[in-house]
């Protein structure tokens, strides 16, 4: 509670614009401590601040919002009905003085196509909207929570800073053993990643204990702050030019895992549709239709066949399921005269999508360009 009031207090950078004051949800979770139950915010007129929760789905079964159960969760949901992250989401929620959460496995109709298109669709605004993201770092199903178990003992151990020739402090270990932050199960889940961009503020239930990220200040239970270690994600502030997105925003992207292949482009969506107006071109299937050539000297870094249906064109980075990377740009000193008359020219593209959303699966794509061929 205190992190959460502090930045919206005292961090200019942190306080919400005409940008991230979007519209809400269109479910939430209404949590007052003695009952919590799914609301529809249609039916407010004032706005509501809300927490948010990141979190991995895993293998095991839990309660999920269906057509069949919309109205019996609307009436309240049972305490044990929920699982064991969402109780503790529920509970860090309520001690942060925050009435209403959204979890999208709740919130999000899931056998429902049509409500998953719409609601995903808004998955960005929803988290950049949020006054406080939960992340469940360290669980990897919705059975083991997010608080963190601490053990008995305590030692001393050190850790690197970003300053040179000062670089190591002291701390216990129980809150961090050399802990990288942003090495967790997460990160490595593509949804996530863009939750956790996009987030004003998270707070990270760690093994290794809690963490607190914004714009402004990075914290730990054990030290007050860690504002001089170096920031890990992308400020989205920055991705002002396409080779910006590709290195700092797709590069890392890739590497993340998805359940299912054709979310490529969605899980992506929300992020896209914030950094347009800093790029100011059209969004071309995980591409920019200005300085195409540029974006086109992606390679994949694996050997892996592309997947039956792919959601996005062949030329398109978004149609590989594994890392991909930029070839590096050579200075105008290091080109050959040679070399410099392989000129390729991008005369038009075109996309089709499968859905309404413009940034989110294509039905199909078309490029024609002019090249040299270099057999």
């Amino acid at each position: 509670q205190f992190w959460s009031r502090y930045c919206l207090l005292n961090h200019q950078n942190c306080r919400p614009t005409a940008q991230t004051q979007v519209a809400l949800p269109t479910r939430l979770l209404s949590i007052s401590e003695d009952a919590v139950r799914l609301i529809h915010t249609s039916d407010w007129a004032e706005p509501l601040p809300y927490a948010t929760l990141s979190h991995c789905w895993g293998d095991t079964k839990f309660l999920c919002l269906n057509s069949a159960n919309l109205h019996t969760l609307a009436s309240g949901i049972h305490w044990d009905d929920l699982a064991n992250t969402f109780k503790d989401a529920i509970e860090i929620a309520r001690r942060a003085r925050l009435n209403h959460i959204w979890i999208d496995s709740l919130c999000i109709v899931q056998d429902s196509r049509s409500d998953w298109q719409l609601e995903s669709a808004k998955m960005g605004m929803i988290y950049r909207g949020s006054s406080l993201n939960i992340a469940a770092a360290s669980a990897t199903d919705g059975t083991q929570g997010c608080l963190p178990r601490k053990p008995s003992s305590r030692s001393i151990s050190t850790f690197r800073t970003a300053h040179a020739g000062d670089d190591t402090l002291l701390r216990n270990t129980w809150a961090s053993e050399s802990y990288d932050l942003h090495q967790n199960h997460l990160e490595t889940r593509a949804w996530c990643m863009q939750e956790l961009i996009l987030a004003p503020r998270t707070l990270y239930c760690t093994n290794k204990g809690l963490f607190w990220e914004c714009k402004s200040r990075l914290a730990t239970e054990d030290l007050q702050t860690l504002d001089h270690l170096l920031p890990a994600l992308p400020d989205v502030r920055a991705i002002t030019t396409v080779e910006s997105w590709m290195r700092r925003i797709v590069v890392p992207y890739s590497k993340c895992s998805l359940t299912f292949s054709t979310d490529k482009l969605p899980a992506l969506d929300g992020l896209a549709r914030i950094i347009q107006p800093n790029i100011g071109s059209d969004y071309l299937a995980g591409l920019w239709r200005s300085h195409m050539v540029l974006q086109l000297c992606w390679f994949a870094k694996t050997s892996e066949t592309r997947p039956l249906y792919r959601g996005a064109p062949s030329w398109s980075w978004a149609s590989v399921d594994g890392p991909v990377d930029l070839y590096p740009r050579l200075d105008q000193q290091d080109i050959k005269p040679a070399e410099s008359s392989f000129v390729t020219l991008v005369h038009d593209v075109v996309t089709e999508m499968a859905h309404s959303n413009a940034f989110g699966e294509l039905k199909m794509g078309r490029m024609r360009i002019n090249c040299s061929k270099l057999v």
